[in-house]
């Protein structure tokens, strides 16, 4: 009888876990009056601001199929000591733009080992589908993949995600048994466009990954993805890839921008973006700051009034890096604009009501016989 009921008990254990749905271990609700340090609305990680009433997130790992949540619009959560080693996934949305986006701030001292990490993570809130993560230094190892943007399949939420990544400190890497490990920028999950965008500025943080996918997820899933990179006096720091780089993988149904501009005086000397480790690139980004992107494009960034003038490169570095080769100074450069939305058509006056014909005059009345 012990036996059989043992069983039984293991069953339930393995339906439940392999039943396909998230179960939330933890949905961030902010500080709702605030503290010294943080405006209200926000917190740290690691004190009691999770679920209703307020807890404090239980300690990794968790399992694979339980989720963590940061879903209401312009909330903060700051990640400033060792948060733990989790292996379920973090998902940030709730937003309608980067603007109204929860944030998530891994700063000095943090420590986050996480599984699946979905930023912009299309069906999970009602209240918008994008999310936004800014790294200024601590550690984030990837115990899975980190997505920029991905769609859901929610019959109520917004399912095409945007995602935004920023990082001018610390490390992002994946753990040495993870068997993924990659960089996904727009174009992740089942159904519809998605668009991500992964921004580096300055020099200051060290990025790895094993593949790097823009613009799709090299299947079926298609988006628009972005990056940006934002150069000092020492250049920028490059982005390690350490099986690959695939861009625009599904063709007409993706976007590739690569974005390049300054926060300081350029260096006169190339500048390695992308240091790809495996073979050569796959495929080009459609644009660089706004122009085509092929082999040998120019690329113009502009610093205190002048213009400094580079080549674009795929084989750049060993021979399959994404570098820019300096060429010269100059004026500075014209960058494109993107137009603005033509403004919405005036409605055609009224025509003016047709005149009204006189009334005709009373007949005369019959004299009296």
């Amino acid at each position: 009888m012990k036996a059989k009921l043992l069983s039984a008990i293991v069953l339930v254990i393995v339906l439940v876990a392999s039943n396909g749905f998230s179960v939330t271990l933890g949905n961030w609700q902010g500080a709702a009056a605030g503290d010294a340090n943080h405006p209200a609305g926000t917190g740290k990680w690691s004190d009691a601001y999770w679920n209703k009433p307020p807890t404090k997130l239980p300690p990794g790992p968790g399992l694979a199929e339980q989720e963590i949540k940061i879903a209401k619009p312009k909330l903060v959560c700051t990640i400033d000591s060792n948060a733990g080693n989790y292996i379920c996934k973090l998902s940030l949305a709730g937003g309608t733009d980067a603007a109204s986006a929860p944030k998530l701030e891994i700063v000095k001292g943090a420590y986050l080992g996480i599984g699946e990490f979905r930023v912009g993570s299309g069906g999970g809130a009602l209240t918008g589908a994008a999310g936004s993560v800014v790294q200024t230094g601590g550690i984030v190892n990837l115990g899975d993949n980190l997505m920029l943007g991905r769609a859901g399949t929610s019959d109520n939420n917004p399912n095409n995600g945007t995602g935004y990544y920023t990082i001018s400190g610390g490390t992002i890497t994946y753990s040495a048994t993870n068997p993924k490990g990659n960089l996904y920028v727009g174009g992740t999950g089942k159904f519809g466009p998605c668009e991500g965008t992964f921004t580096v500025s300055g020099k200051g943080a060290n990025i790895s990954f094993k593949k790097l996918y823009v613009g799709s997820d090299g299947k079926k899933s298609e988006g628009t993805g972005t990056l940006e990179f934002k150069i000092d006096a020492n250049g920028v720091s490059p982005i390690r890839a350490a099986e690959g780089v695939f861009l625009d993988m599904v063709g007409a149904g993706s976007t590739t921008k690569l974005a390049v501009s300054a926060i300081g005086a350029p260096p006169k000397t190339d500048i390695l973006l992308v240091d790809n480790q495996g073979g050569p690139v796959s495929n080009t980004f459609d644009t660089v700051n706004g122009k085509p992107a092929a082999e040998g494009a120019e690329v113009a960034v502009n610093w205190a009034g002048a213009g400094y003038y580079y080549k674009l490169t795929y084989k750049g570095g060993s021979g399959n890096s994404i570098a820019m080769q300096f060429n010269r100074t100059g004026a500075p450069a014209v960058i494109p604009v993107a137009p603005a939305k033509p403004a919405a058509p005036v409605a055609a006056p009224t025509a003016p009501a047709a005149p009204v014909a006189p009334a005709a005059p009373a007949a005369p009345a019959a004299p009296a016989k």
